[in-house]
């Protein structure tokens, strides 16, 4: 991503641009490279980089895996909003690894 033509990527988030052309371009530090972009699609761009992150930490306590989550948001974006939708889908998607139905996972997703 820091090298122009090196990737194939049909489609990068609003984000990952932002985070890459800072850190690339800008030199700053990864952690000054976050989004505050009101414009952007905070919940897609948000929720794209937590799957890897809720499959990887399943089989812990859900605590250690949320803070996970959050974690990897906050790295590229800056918007509290987005947190607790992601800790809904980390649950729904825990519960589908572990042989829940689809049903049963959104209808404890509503509750």
């Amino acid at each position: 991503m820091k090298t122009p033509g090196s990737h194939n990527d049909a489609y990068a988030p609003k984000a990952h641009r932002h985070f890459f052309k800072c850190l690339a371009y800008e030199n700053l530090p990864p952690v000054d490279c976050r989004s505050d972009d009101p414009g952007a699609v905070d919940g897609i761009d948000a929720l794209t980089v937590t799957l890897p992150i809720i499959i990887r930490y399943s089989e812990v306590d859900r605590d250690t895996r949320n803070k996970k989550v959050v974690e990897v948001i906050n790295t590229i974006r800056k918007v509290k909003e987005t947190e607790a939708i992601s800790l809904i889908v980390s649950d729904m998607i825990v519960s589908l690894l572990h042989g829940a139905s689809l049903k049963d996972a959104a209808q404890a997703a509503a509750d």
